[in-house]
């Protein structure tokens, strides 16, 4: 039996049959939008420091390009769930105010919660960082001693596994932005409390499904396989959330859960 990261992404290559320009052309401005991020940091580190070069860029992505993601998301489950999509869908939360302030209000709950998760896997190696930095010890006019020179590789060491850690615990939102573009009128705390749920059904296929499009995120390195790559891969996530949101409610309809509308 198929798994369901392979049926998704079946599901996402049939989306693309008769219709590739128009995929082709949600994937280009998509890509263009994300490549639009290099000059602009360019720029800015030009003129500022780099503190504020990284404040303006995350502003950019926080304001343009994760609500342009939403909408791509939801155009792409537009066009798997009804087979039909405008590709001006993908500027949706352009197109007034309410709908811009709620996609900002997910995108803010959602690297909310990620720099939590963050922040606590990563907290001893910061502590490490703090200890062997060399400024800190000069202001407090203190040294280490020479047997604690092996705690920079030990906050090395900690930097990676912790940041490895705290990807993998964030990938239990990994339903969060479907369940947002399906229903954007929802509570966001119960938005999340519902994605924490469907992971637990669909987390190793998630996993699955991004370790199959490895190679096609290094082929992505040369630019132009991008405008294909990005709506296949986003098509097969919402594929993918489809089918976990339909066994979530299978699952559950016998107890007391509620279920999950797209």
């Amino acid at each position: 039996m198929l798994s369901q990261s392979k049926i998704s992404r079946l599901t996402a290559k049939s989306a693309f049959q008769g219709k590739k320009v128009k995929m082709l052309a949600i994937g280009a401005v998509l890509t263009f939008s994300l490549l639009m991020l290099y000059p602009f940091y360019i720029l800015s580190a030009s003129f500022f420091p780099f503190p504020v070069t990284v404040g303006f860029l995350t502003a950019v992505c926080i304001l343009f390009e994760a609500p342009l993601l939403l909408g791509v998301m939801r155009t792409l489950w537009q066009e798997l769930s009804m087979g039909q999509c405008e590709v001006t869908g993908i500027f949706y939360y352009f197109s007034s105010f309410r709908p811009f302030k709620q996609a900002i209000k997910f995108v803010c709950a959602l690297v909310f919660r990620v720099a939590v998760t963050s922040a606590i896997c990563l907290a001893p190696a910061i502590v490490i960082s703090v200890i062997t930095d060399l400024n800190v010890q000069n202001a407090i006019g203190f040294s280490l001693p020479v047997w604690l020179s092996g705690l920079q590789i030990l906050g090395s060491l900690l930097t990676f596994v912790g940041s490895a850690v705290a990807f993998f615990i964030s990938l239990k939102f990994f339903a969060a932005p479907f369940l947002f573009v399906t229903d954007d009128e929802g509570v966001l705390d119960g938005l999340f409390y519902k994605a924490t749920r469907l992971s637990k059904l669909g987390y190793i296929e998630f996993i699955s499904l991004l370790a199959s499009f490895i190679g096609w995120f290094i082929l992505g390195v040369f630019i132009f396989p991008l405008p294909f790559i990005l709506p296949y891969f986003l098509s097969s996530m919402v594929s993918l959330c489809r089918f976990t949101v339909y066994q979530y409610n299978k699952k559950i309809s016998a107890n007391s859960f509620s279920e999950v509308k797209i």
